[in-house]
């Protein structure tokens, strides 16, 4: 992380009168960590911390490591020169044993150590240069160390694994006698020392715990010295030894020498959810790896503006609702939508004025935007009239071709019906002619009463005639007399009539 840049942002007017945080760190780190200082080995940083130093800090690879060392080293003024071994005992303990003897050492072989509280065994761990240069990051040089009294053989191997069965036997012995004393503790580990002068055994408690008595009673079982001592919950997983929820051996079993206070604060300022149960290892107790960040997020959220503050781009004020220290992108969100923008750009965009808005419309081009609208609207109707005038000259056309056909079916019904009634006419005139050559002359009013009778029987065959005609509904106007019996084709009345239907003829 480099300097931190200053960052400019703007306050909403309802909060104005309000103090609001400057930045990230001070909104979302608690007190004690805002002046946390990153714990880096060089100062490529400067005095904010780790810099962007690139590839020379050397401590992402393998290929960086003497680099690291070498920084390490030239933390302190280190001249010790004894040869000196790292020995891991029972239980992750590890201490710097001085060797005076020329004897080869490598690791994992057994050391015999004569210590203040008597002979031990134990596994070395580290020799070498690496010795010295963990003393130097420690600041030890020159204080009295534990001496190597030889290096193990067959027999001290077998006595070391014999002492290990016997730590077991020890610690079910030990909890039958404490399940009946009924003292409130919980043993966890018992460890034989290599020369069996003393017995440790380890306990949990919530308070402090009266067992004199235990002691005497376990003091006549072993006849060695017995000592009991209480050991907080992370020195239970540091003794038992466990594998993580990375998968790994816990951190205090394997580097890491000494415990750091850690709160919720730690999790929050790395954008975790203060959930204990997630966030808790196999002690119970908060994840010592919580550490080994906190200092990155610390200084990299200094370079951002508050969650929920209102911030001004080229794109206008928007209120920031999200940020993203890996990519350095911040997502604010804008009455018209939402942008996602990187912190060096929001930056540049703070130092440099927005684009000039688009000039607006002159009065000159106004008018002939309207103009060219007002003709194209114009262009539509038209093209919708004249669609509309062409469809409705073929309806017109079609109504008119309707009534002009029916009228001729009409006309020629009427005229055929015309034609049958002059048939039966003729037909009953020729009758009384071809009587009266035959009958002699009867006088005139006889005369005159078959003529009444020879009508009233033309009027029904007249009728018979009109029978197959159908009333009309519109058709032609026309100048003469609809009842006229010419095959012309006259023009029709403008209303016609309907026809009665005519009525049974009279039977003769």
């Amino acid at each position: 992380m480099g300097q931190s840049n200053a960052v400019q942002h703007t306050t909403s007017a309802t909060t104005a009168t309000t103090e609001r945080p400057a930045n990230m760190a001070e909104q979302k780190i608690a007190p004690g960590l805002r002046g946390r200082e990153s714990h880096c080995t060089h100062n490529c940083g400067g005095g904010d911390g780790c810099g962007d130093c690139g590839s020379s800090c050397g401590v992402g690879g393998v290929e960086g490591a003497p680099q690291l060392i070498e920084l390490i080293a030239n933390q302190f003024n280190y001249n010790d020169s004894r040869r000196i071994i790292e020995v891991e005992f029972r239980g992750a303990r590890r201490e710097f044993i001085e060797v005076k003897e020329e004897t080869p050492l490598k690791v994992r072989d057994l050391a015999v150590v004569e210590t203040e509280r008597g002979v031990d065994a134990g596994y070395i761990s580290m020799v070498g240069s690496l010795v010295h240069i963990k003393r130097k990051a420690k600041k030890l040089s020159g204080e009295p160390l534990p001496t190597l009294i030889r290096k193990g053989d067959a027999n001290d191997v077998e006595r070391y694994a014999s002492n290990r069965k016997q730590e077991k036997e020890a610690l079910t012995l030990c909890r039958s006698r404490v399940e009946f004393f009924q003292l409130p503790m919980e043993l966890v580990d018992a460890e034989w020392q290599f020369d069996h002068h003393r017995i440790t055994f380890f306990f949990l408690a919530d308070g402090r715990v009266d067992f004199r008595e235990l002691v005497r009673d376990l003091a006549a079982v072993f006849h060695t010295r017995i000592e009991l001592r209480q050991i907080p919950v992370r020195d239970e997983a540091k003794r038992l030894g466990t594998v993580g929820i990375c998968g790994l051996q816990l951190c205090c079993t394997t580097h890491l020498g000494r415990y750091e206070h850690i709160t919720l604060d730690h999790a929050r300022a790395q954008h975790l959810q203060p959930n204990p149960a997630k966030l808790s290892g196999q002690c119970g107790r908060l994840k010592c790896c919580l550490l080994y960040e906190v200092d990155h997020y610390v200084e990299a959220l200094k370079r951002f503006p508050p969650i929920e503050s209102t911030v001004k781009t080229h794109k206008g004020e928007g209120v920031l609702h999200k940020i993203d220290i890996f990519r350095n992108q911040l997502v604010i969100h804008h009455p018209d939508g939402w942008e996602t923008i990187t912190l060096a750009d929001f930056i540049e965009q703070q130092k440099t004025p927005p684009p000039p808005p688009p000039p607006p419309p002159t009065p000159a081009s106004g008018a002939r935007q309207k103009q060219e609208a007002s003709a194209s609207g114009k262009g539509e109707q038209k093209r919708h009239e004249q669609k509309g005038g062409v469809a409705g000259k073929e309806r017109v056309k079609e109504a008119r071709q309707q009534p002009q056909q029916g009228g001729n079916k009409q006309r020629q019904q009427q005229g055929a019906g015309q034609k049958v009634g002059a048939e039966n006419r003729e037909n009953q005139q020729s009758k009384p002619q071809l009587q009266k050559q035959h009958q002699p002359r009867p006088n005139p009013q006889q005369a005159e009463g078959k003529k009444n009778q020879q009508q009233q029987h033309s009027e029904p065959l007249a009728k018979v005639g009109q029978k197959h005609q159908k009333p009309a509904t519109l058709i032609r106007p026309h100048s003469q007399q609809s009842g006229s019996t010419g095959r012309g084709n006259t023009p029709p009345p403008r209303v016609a009539e309907p026809v009665a239907e005519p009525e049974a003829e009279p039977t003769a």
